[in-house]
């Protein structure tokens, strides 16, 4: 459709996030130059589309929102470095929140004038194929982050993991799902502490969250109860 650049952002998540400071994840063919300056200048936290983001649920161009005179400098600074990178313009597509995360798809053409004109006759189409992306996209970039960028996708959790943290997202005790999963209670804890530590979260519910979020418990329920049927 003549965009140059793309970028796909989830910002704070909330369900992933405890700090107060915003963080970002995504999918974009952003300059790798640009995207090393970005984070390493750390201007998630004053980018004013991204201030737009928070603020916004329409489609925006760039170029209405990021006005000099309402800008600080050092929003006006990064705007005129991204400018450099042949970022100048672009149209950012606010998407449907899930779980507490500001997600987006921004698309940048080269000139300001073309992108406005790309906003105005495209918006439709770029609105339904950006909401397909993220439906498929998100799980896979919280995943990422994670696992650290690891590639073992499938054995993130193990098996008892899996099991225990299946039973718990149920509201079972460590003693209940000791008692399906034909173990001990002391192995039941030690699993649940292991997959807290693995998402990051701060107590089992967060755990269960955050599991179910990223599709680490769609498991067919019939084999959580092999053991015990066995034993």
């Amino acid at each position: 459709m003549g965009y140059r650049y793309f970028a796909y952002h989830v910002v704070q998540n909330e369900v992933l996030f405890e700090n107060t400071s915003r963080q970002m994840l995504g999918i974009t063919n952003y300059p790798e130059h640009w995207l090393s300056h970005y984070i390493g200048n750390d201007y998630v936290n004053c980018d004013p589309i991204v201030d737009e983001l928070f603020r916004c649920r329409v489609p925006f161009v760039w170029s209405k929102i990021a006005v000099p005179d309402r800008m600080s400098c050092q929003q006006k600074r990064l705007m005129d470095e991204a400018s450099d990178f042949g970022i100048r313009d672009g149209l950012t597509i606010p998407l449907v929140s899930r779980t507490g995360e500001k997600a987006s798809v921004s698309l940048v053409h080269e000139g300001r004038a073309r992108a406005i004109e790309a906003a105005l006759t495209n918006y439709s189409e770029l609105h339904v194929m950006c909401e397909f992306f993220h439906s498929r996209a998100l799980r896979i970039v919280d995943e990422e982050h994670l696992k650290g960028h690891s590639r073992r996708r499938k054995s993130f959790l193990s098996r008892r993991e899996t099991q225990s943290i299946f039973w718990a997202a149920r509201g079972k005790s460590a003693w209940e799902i000791a008692k399906i999963l034909n173990i001990s209670a002391k192995c039941v804890e030690f699993y649940l502490e292991s997959v807290k530590k693995k998402l990051n979260a701060v107590n089992r519910t967060q755990a269960a969250v955050k599991a179910a979020k990223l599709g680490l418990l769609d498991i067919d329920p019939s084999s959580m109860t092999l053991d015990i049927e066995s034993g």
